[in-house]
């Protein structure tokens, strides 16, 4: 064999390997997102629930049953 069908062979076998990690960069990029997304969504999370805990501790005052309270 010569060296170029050496080095063409090499190439062949090295392509499935650099397909998976592509894969996995492109999956890393993926988890980054989401725990960004989820980051995102912590705050406006934490008012709605420090709202909803203060509206079922109004006795008698605007306390009401609609669906953010009944779920």
């Amino acid at each position: 064999m010569t060296s170029m069908m050496l080095l063409m062979m090499m190439m062949m076998m090295m392509m499935p390997v650099l397909q998976t990690v592509n894969e996995i960069r492109d999956l890393e990029r993926a988890i980054d997102l989401i725990k960004k997304a989820i980051e995102d969504k912590e705050l406006p999370l934490k008012v709605a629930q420090t709202r909803l805990d203060e509206r079922s501790r109004r006795v008698n005052v605007e306390l009401c049953n609609d669906k953010p309270m009944t779920g």
